[in-house]
């Protein structure tokens, strides 16, 4: 059996070859293929350099088999990637141009093993570096493998971010939404912080000043809006997490719920909120992580239940 790194990388040519074809043939086709793949996606370099002048055309206008060939022609390339009749024979390979979807599945399933294969390659160089820990070696490489399901998004231009922000504000005078933010409920949060994708918003206050009583505040909110939640804590265990939001919730001092004070109607109403709170779409992790750690478990919560909306770190030791 061949060594690891002998052996061919997963790939699907023939699938390739229909992709092209559909894009070159059939404007709908194209559609399909230019919203789902990119030209890294391509195993073969002939393949990746003709969509990259498929999507520079798409971006400008009309394209076509002809259209393609001259600027291929213009880049020095059409040789190189079989000329004219290699870009005809692409079209015969495809017998459902205007529908490629398989084969666009295809090419994305082998792209995702290649990206796969590539950082297991990687995480086996960090595994035989001894010199640095166990637990950190372990948490590069899950993210490692991990970031393998979500290529890096593409950065995208001070153009195309002009035309996004053109469709939201369109979105928004019409009134169907516009750029999306996680909300919680609390109405004077929601108005002056404004909890957007991606921004880093800090709780700042001194000692025992309500910065733990305000994120878990954020965090039911959020919670009640239907929004997914991970949670970590460097201060307190699970346990008291749980009582400091029951407390909250409730209207029970948190000192009678510590010390267990409670009459039999505030247990009932206890236990029913944490049967509530089981259902929500909550991580607490009240154990030791890292900045790795945490984007590696917040990658898996998004691989097998959804998207994490709200990471809350309680706290920063600044």
């Amino acid at each position: 059996m061949p060594s690891f790194s002998e052996q061919v990388p997963p790939h699907a040519l023939e699938a390739e070859q229909a992709v092209i074809g559909a894009c070159l043939e059939s404007a709908l086709g194209r559609m399909t293929c230019v919203q789902q793949l990119s030209p890294d996606d391509f195993y073969s370099a002939r393949h990746r350099r003709i969509f990259e002048v498929i999507l520079e055309l798409d971006a400008a206008g009309p394209v076509n088999t002809l259209l393609v060939a001259n600027r291929l022609r213009e880049l020095g390339y059409l040789e190189e990637c079989g000329g004219f009749s290699y870009l005809m024979s692409c079209i015969n390979l495809c017998p459902t141009l205007d529908t490629p979807d398989a084969f666009v599945a295809l090419v994305k399933e082998k792209s995702a093993r290649r990206r796969l294969l590539t950082a297991l390659a990687k995480a086996k160089a960090l595994v035989l570096e001894e010199s640095r820990s166990f637990d950190e070696v372990r948490s590069e490489a899950e993210a490692l493998v991990l970031g393998a399901h979500d290529p890096e998004p593409e950065e995208i231009d001070p153009e195309e971010w002009a035309r996004q922000v053109e469709v939201e504000a369109a979105m928004v005078s019409q009134g169907l939404g516009g750029r999306r933010r996680v909300k919680t409920g609390l109405r004077y949060v929601d108005s002056t912080l404004k909890l957007w994708p991606r921004k880093l918003t800090t709780l700042a206050g001194g000692t025992s000043q309500g910065k733990t009583a305000t994120a878990l505040a954020f965090t039911l909110g959020v919670l009640r809006q239907g929004y997914r939640v991970y949670y970590w804590s460097g201060e307190m265990a699970r346990e008291e997490i749980w009582s400091r939001m029951a407390a909250s919730e409730l209207g029970i001092r948190y000192e009678d719920i510590e010390e267990r004070r409670l009459t039999l109607e505030e247990t009932q109403r206890l236990t029913e909120f944490m049967r509530q709170l089981e259902q929500k779409p909550l991580v607490i992790v009240d154990t030791p992580r890292t900045v790795a750690n945490i984007r590696a478990e917040c990658r898996q919560i998004a691989h097998r239940s959804g998207q994490v909306d709200l990471v809350v770190i309680d706290y920063l030791g600044l």
